[in-house]
């Protein structure tokens, strides 16, 4: 954590910012009292992923069917 000026944070924002990029955090200050700070955001969590779904849908307890199992009249059963 650093402390700067607000001029010199203005005269050299673009290297602070690569800083910042790096995990640095800069604390701006006037006169000893604390205006703003600088540094770098957290990942946003993206809204939807992939296959969410998935994890909240239980297992379901219907048998499995094959393909063919739907073309077999209800007397007949599977070869």
């Amino acid at each position: 954590m650093k402390l700067i000026a607000p001029y010199e944070a203005k005269s050299q924002f673009s290297e602070l910012l690569r800083e910042v990029l790096a995990g640095e955090v800069f604390i701006i200050t006037r006169n000893a009292p604390k205006m703003a700070e600088l540094r770098p955001c957290t990942p946003e969590k993206p809204s939807r992923t992939r296959g969410m779904m998935k994890l909240d849908i239980p297992p379901s307890p219907l048998p499995l069917m094959n393909r063919w199992t739907f073309l077999l009249s209800p007397d007949e059963s599977a070869p």
